[in-house]
């Protein structure tokens, strides 16, 4: 059994029990989308689902439904955007320190880990909080963009 597997055994367990609880269907489709969220290795955002859920015929508003059940039922949270119009999740037992290099212009999102940032953040002592975790988002411009902003075009025009 893969870990996507025993992840997805794990919570659907949980998530069947948050439904009966609530008194809500537990459809097929909202256990693809948990399907699909056990799969994701990184940051699951609508757009991972919808294109994941075209071939099932799967509509937008069931998954953002979805989303919004799989949020109340403790299985993702949403991460802190700092006003990106693109908002995603991670579950819940997948908490890990991460740092997101977000593009401005062409919204390419980049993943990876600091073990330095964690290691001084073990070290530093807040008032009333423990640490279990981080995500940081940082924006800026990628190489692409930034090539293209050299040469006198913008990334939108080269869309056109």
């Amino acid at each position: 059994m893969t870990r996507s597997e025993s992840l997805y055994n794990r919570l659907s367990t949980q998530f069947r029990d948050y439904l009966r609880k609530e008194n809500k269907r537990c459809t097929v489709e909202r256990m693809m989308l948990l399907r699909y969220c056990c799969n994701q290795k990184k940051r699951i955002t609508y757009a991972y689902l919808r294109s994941c859920s075209e071939r099932d015929r799967i509509c937008l508003q069931s998954i953002y439904n979805t989303m919004d059940l799989l949020a109340k039922a403790n299985i993702i949270v949403r991460e802190a955007d700092n006003g990106s119009p693109i908002p995603s999740f991670a579950l819940q037992v997948e908490k890990r320190n991460c740092i997101r290099l977000v593009c401005s212009k062409c919204r390419r999102v980049e993943e990876f880990q600091d073990k330095v940032i964690w290691d001084r953040l073990k070290l530093r002592r807040y008032e009333n909080f423990e640490v279990k975790y981080y995500t940081a988002t940082i924006y800026g411009e990628c190489k692409s963009c930034k090539k293209l902003r050299a040469n006198g075009r913008t990334s939108n025009s080269s869309k056109q």
